[in-house]
């Protein structure tokens, strides 16, 4: 008789849901980060002729050295450090989570954050420890201070800008923080193009920090391409564990143009910002919204009227993304910045939407 899936499978993986994403055929997409401008004509053909040189009949480079080689520079990055790259954020964060688990080992981070943190940690079955933020969503520094001395984790995941909240750590907070931490900690900068505040500097002053950043935000989400930056023993210990091949050709080649072409993805961040930044304002005309401070991409909208709101706009066929699955994020809906067209549109439902409760 064949074995079935409840005979072989953990029960803690079977009780577990999978990541959903919806599809978006047609869609404007305003609920998953990604930069909403497409390259230039003229970058996109270039890139093109790039990717039809690539050996696709060859493994790719496991060392990744071009766009190691080119991001170093572009980050004027010390010796000392060194670049681990994933694919995607999630894989960098399956890696470290993996890296440490054993009995009684503690991964923590502030809640709500992104949600791979926990997955990862009930995926190697180490004990995640979810630090409540503040009822606007800010991180409670006087909190998490007491929790690391309770816990003592192994793994400290710390977000600026956060997602989905969009808020960031001040410098002193962060190095209060990481200070108190017994172990390892990741700051996750995956949304920092879009803020005010690198902190690549602090790892000058911490052994124990490590970075953590992505092309996905910043116009290249389909690469899935992640990486790491810190000192060379811990990377070392991690890349035992990466995968051979990890990242493919076609990425690598890709990232190698996008940091050969920087310029015009700036352009396109200070766009987004622009954006965001109008779009906030637009939509705190509503009486009956409440928009969230943000230095990310994407912003939280908190109204008693969230999941009505949602499906309408999911009617509509505009994507944003109900946040209900953690008690602060009640009434949350959080919206992606989409081009000046997308935002319009988004604007003209919600004005829709509201016109006809009140009709």
């Amino acid at each position: 008789m064949p074995i079935s899936p409840e005979a072989l499978i953990r029960d803690d993986v079977r009780a577990m849901r999978a990541y959903q994403v919806h599809d978006s055929s047609g869609c404007i997409k305003l609920d998953a980060n990604e930069n909403p401008h497409a390259l230039p004509q003229p970058l996109r053909t270039a890139l093109a002729a790039r990717l039809a040189e690539v050996a696709l009949h060859h493994y790719p480079d496991g060392s990744v050295g071009a766009v190691k080689q080119r991001l170093r520079a572009h980050l004027q990055l010390a010796d000392e450090y060194d670049i681990l790259f994933g694919n995607g954020s999630d894989e960098c964060i399956q890696l470290l989570v993996q890296a440490i688990a054993a009995d009684g080992v503690k991964v923590m981070a502030a809640e709500p954050t992104f949600v791979v943190y926990r997955m990862a940690a009930q995926a190697c079955r180490v004990t995640f420890v979810g630090v409540e933020r503040r009822a606007d969503l800010t991180v409670d520094v006087e909190r998490m201070l007491d929790a690391i001395a309770t816990h003592q984790p192994q793994l400290l995941f710390l977000t600026s800008p956060n997602n989905p909240s969009g808020d960031v750590l001040d410098e002193a907070d962060l190095r209060r923080l990481i200070a108190a931490a017994p172990g390892l900690v990741v700051l996750d900068e995956a949304y920092i193009a879009f803020a005010k505040a690198p902190m690549l500097h602090l790892l000058d002053d911490y052994p124990n920090l490590l970075l953590m950043r992505t092309f996905s935000k910043i116009g290249a989400a389909g690469l899935r391409l992640g990486y790491v930056i810190g000192r060379r023993a811990w990377l070392t210990e991690l890349d035992k564990l990466r995968m051979p091949y990890n990242i493919n050709s076609l990425t690598q080649t890709a990232a190698c143009f996008l940091l050969e072409h920087h310029d015009a993805i700036e352009q396109q961040v200070q766009q987004i910002r622009r954006d965001r930044d109008q779009l906030m304002a637009d939509l705190a005309t509503f009486p009956s919204l409440k928009v969230l401070p943000s230095q990310a991409n994407m912003f939280l909208v908190r109204s008693e009227h969230a999941e009505a709101l949602y499906h309408y706009l999911h009617e509509r066929r505009i994507l944003v993304r109900l946040t209900n699955w953690h008690p602060l994020l009640k009434h949350c809906i959080r919206i992606s910045t989409g081009i000046p067209e997308e935002n319009a549109s988004l604007l003209a439902a919600v004005r829709d939407f509201f016109a006809t409760r009140q009709a």
